[in-house]
């Protein structure tokens, strides 16, 4: 997916990774934010991040954060924010119902911020 997140007017771009296994956590998934900058000719990388859903709580076996993902302005802020997917999330007790992670970027340092989680 390819948006400014950052706010800065250069498009930055988000990769999901949902078959990642982090911690001994097979399938949990993690996404990855690469930032650019463009001088002329040719695009400049400025660096990346990388997440995972534990941001929000602890990471189940085959949950696939960054399954999906989406950006837009769902809070009014000057950057847009990044929704990520998480279809076979169990999180609160819940049986795999899935469940949507809302980022926002954080400084000019370009970590993104956990903001709110929702589903089913």
């Amino acid at each position: 997916m390819i948006d400014d997140l950052d706010g800065d007017s250069k498009d930055d771009l988000a990769v999901g990774v949902p078959s990642e296994s982090i911690g001994g956590v097979t399938k949990s998934g993690v996404i990855s934010v690469y930032h650019f900058t463009i001088h002329k000719s040719p695009l400049i990388f400025r660096g990346a991040e990388t997440y995972s859903q534990s941001m929000f709580g602890k990471p189940t076996d085959r949950d696939m954060f960054g399954y999906s993902l989406a950006a837009g302005d769902f809070s009014g802020e000057p950057s847009k924010q990044l929704v990520v997917g998480t279809p076979y999330i169990g999180f609160e007790g819940r049986q795999k119902p899935g469940w949507a992670f809302v980022f926002r970027d954080a400084n000019v340092h370009h970590s993104m911020k956990a903001l709110y989680s929702f589903g089913q």
